[in-house]
């Protein structure tokens, strides 16, 4: 196979997935968006956090919210990635128990 085909028939696979999700999703994508922006209007902090690869994933969208989101003469988003400061997290986690990272 051509590196043009794999890369044709990769990005064409990003595509149905994105219109996939569009198509069975889109009323939980509004109801995401309507949060986040009542968030940002309020200046809520946004927090995520995810566990294993999740956590990275969670990072990566605090970070998107963070930077990319910003426009001009707007107020900034507030986010925040729980799963970030693994050194607290194992603290709790030596200290009371893995199920309880995220309650204090």
């Amino acid at each position: 196979m051509n590196d043009n085909k794999i890369i044709r028939d990769y990005l064409d696979s990003q595509s149905q997935c994105i219109d996939e999700l569009m198509r069975n999703n889109l009323p939980t994508i509004k109801t995401i968006f309507h949060i986040i922006k009542k968030a940002k209007i309020h200046g809520n902090i946004i927090y995520i956090m995810g566990n294993g690869g999740s956590a990275s994933t969670a990072t990566h969208f605090a970070s998107d919210l963070l930077k990319t989101s910003l426009t001009k003469n707007t107020k900034k988003i507030k986010a925040f990635s729980l799963s970030d400061n693994t050194p607290v997290m194992l603290a709790w986690a030596n200290d009371t128990s893995y199920e309880d990272i995220f309650k204090k």
